[in-house]
């Protein structure tokens, strides 16, 4: 879910004035700006986030804390190892904004760090976005690979399994939020476990990343026009074209694995891309995400309600109001969003986005796709609750064609899980689990 991820591999904070709003005395010169970055460099590799700290404006200092700052670093040396040297710097101007963009080498992977300073010399943004180079074994091959044809290709790792002619070929499709290829989490990396897991049955694997994690800066200018079709599918079109013109791979055998939010839209995915002969979900659900996000917010409510010891009198007032506003929100969701404004915000997230979700749900393409599907749950899933596995169940009922599994100890992620239920399992390092690869690998080779 999108609460869950906002810094994983990459933190994106911006000022609260646009851009193009500025209208002052011109930017501080490169020479004063480029000292504080190579400290701030240094200071990170060193660990003294104290030191990066002090920095920051106000307006950030609020937004980023040391606890966050530090547990990023700490995420992005798991995936990358040790730092090695920095490749490259550079600036530049936008508005009074100075803008610092520096390339750092490490271990097994780039960093690239684009710092904007005010004209105070002060800290205002901080954007990390890491790119981890391909790995070969015995078992495959990997190779860094472009998709798309517009201003904002995406790279993507192309894992292709060794001895094995024109093998068959998954796209992975991400969850919520800005993940990389990898679609990392914390400290947990579940494409990446998937794909060298099924390369060892013989299957390739396409993974690549989200737009919203390459280019932060060009998808916020969407604002309210967002929708899942600039943030996934039109991705997924230029992938799958991708496969069917890449030599090494079977063309005719292109499957769509999605993960969470990637689950949700592959019944679409299908519907629109008739190219695709299997689908497989995990951890989806054939509702609209909003209905997701309504019922975690009345599990707040009734834990909340059933101990009203534990809360103040105000907390508890503050709950009730903001319930009655929930109330309001899912109401509107629920019927037409024809005459609702794009920028009106909707549980959280602008009604543009939210009528993409109400669009591209699965039970408006289920029934008209006739393809092979699997539907894979996590028992000790908390984010999707055992009813929308269940709702697959009933929904695909009379089609002869749907495989379902479900994993008693399995959490979101596909990982064993710890039963705290919350994000705190996700910080522990794990990979997905070996009978789900298994159940994966067979279905598509059988």
């Amino acid at each position: 879910m999108r609460k869950l991820i906002l810094l994983t591999g990459l933190i994106f904070i911006c000022t609260q004035q646009s851009v193009g709003a500025f209208n002052k005395p011109l930017p501080p010169a490169v020479d004063e700006v480029s000292p504080i970055s190579e400290e701030i460099i240094d200071s990170l590799v060193s660990e003294e986030f104290q030191n990066v700290f002090t920095k920051f404006d106000e307006n950030l200092a609020t937004k980023l804390t040391q606890t966050n700052l530090k547990n990023t670093w700490h995420t992005i040396l798991n995936l990358l190892g040790n730092h090695i040297s920095n490749i490259d710097t550079t600036q530049q101007n936008i508005d009074d904004i100075q803008i610092s963009i520096v390339t750092e080498k490490f271990e097994l992977g780039e960093l690239k760090l684009v710092i904007s300073y005010n004209e105070a010399l002060e800290v205002i943004g901080l954007n990390m976005n890491y790119s981890i180079y391909p790995i070969s074994s015995e078992q495959f091959n990997e190779t860094v690979v472009k998709i798309g044809s517009t201003d904002m290709k995406l790279e993507g790792i192309l894992t292709i399994p060794n001895g094995v002619q024109s093998p068959p070929v998954v796209l992975l499709v991400h969850g919520e939020g800005p993940l990389d290829k990898n679609e990392t989490i914390y400290v947990n990396t579940p494409f990446k476990d998937i794909a060298h897991g099924l390369a060892n049955y013989g299957i390739a694997t396409l993974r690549y990343d989200k737009r919203t994690f390459a280019y932060p800066l060009m998808m916020a200018q969407y604002g309210e026009n967002l929708t899942l079709r600039e943030e996934v599918l039109d991705d997924v079109y230029d992938a799958i074209k991708f496969l069917e013109e890449y030599p090494e791979i079977n063309s005719d055998e292109i499957f769509v694995l999605g993960h969470s939010l990637g689950a949700m839209l592959t019944p679409a995915i299908a519907a629109e891309n008739s190219q695709v002969v299997g689908i497989i979900s995990m951890a989806g659900s054939l509702r609209p995400l909003y209905e997701i996000s309504y019922n975690h917010h009345k599990f707040v409510q009734r834990d909340i309600f059933a101990n009203p010891n534990m809360f103040s009198y105000y907390r508890i007032n503050f709950i009730k109001d903001k319930m009655a506003q929930i109330e309001t929100d899912i109401n509107i969701l629920r019927q037409d969003l024809s005459n609702v404004p794009n920028e009106r915000m909707l549980l959280g997230l602008p009604a543009g986005y939210q009528k993409s979700i109400k669009e591209y749900q699965g039970l408006n393409f289920i029934d008209d796709i006739d393809i092979p599907i699997l539907v894979l749950h996590g028992v000790a899933d908390y984010q999707i609750p055992f009813g929308d596995f269940e709702l697959y169940q009933q929904v695909l009922a009379n089609k002869d064609n749907v495989t379902f599994r479900i994993y008693p100890n399995l959490n979101h992620l596909f990982m064993f899980s710890t039963h705290n239920y919350n994000a705190q399992e996700y910080q522990i390092k794990n990979k997905v689990a070996d009978e789900v690869i298994n159940d994966i690998a067979n279905w598509i080779l059988n």
